[in-house]
């Protein structure tokens, strides 16, 4: 075989490689995500729940991306307002948020002790000229004979993914 396509074959092969790679680094930033969020609610640790969002300064550039993208047509009062809201009530609404998953939890006859972490499926894609990836993902986890799912959305702040919300727990079909 020729040096240069011997050459060639290694770039290709390589190229393949680093993009393989960088999809399973992804990938597993997205499950990693989803574990933790298990992690927390199986642990009743209110704590990590709440670091699982962004903080003040991700909250501001996701905000300020809005605002500059129009995005329905949000304005830097509004988003001003947002931000002072988000000062005063980001904390308590993420227990709040996290209270109440526990709750639906008890009322589905779930026990955290015994439950198990299956999966966390999801798809991310950049929207409408904001360069923050926004995630919206399905975790999956066993107690008992049943399955259940929850739904889980964030964006992706380098270099870890943080909550927007996680909604329900339903027994899956």
């Amino acid at each position: 075989m020729k040096p240069n396509r011997v050459r060639a074959y290694l770039i290709i092969f390589f190229t393949f490689l680093s993009v393989f790679v960088m999809a399973q680094s992804e990938n597993d930033k997205r499950v990693e995500l989803g574990k933790q969020v298990f992690v927390a609610l199986q642990t009743n640790n209110v704590q990590l729940y709440c670091r699982l969002y962004p903080n003040f300064n991700e909250y501001k550039v996701l905000m300020q991306q809005m605002v500059d993208a129009k995005v329905d047509g949000l304005t830097q009062e509004q988003m001003n307002l947002f931000l002072e809201d988000y000062k005063r009530n980001a904390d308590s609404t993420y227990r709040a948020e996290f209270f109440e998953l526990r709750q639906k939890a008890d009322s589905l006859g779930i026990n955290w002790n015994a439950a198990e972490f299956i999966s966390f499926e999801s798809i991310a894609a950049f929207p409408d000229k904001i360069t923050i990836k926004y995630l919206d993902g399905t975790l999956k986890f066993k107690f008992d004979q049943s399955i259940f799912i929850m739904d889980v959305e964030a964006f992706e702040f380098n270099p870890a993914y943080k909550l927007q919300a996680v909604k329900n727990i339903q027994k899956y079909n």
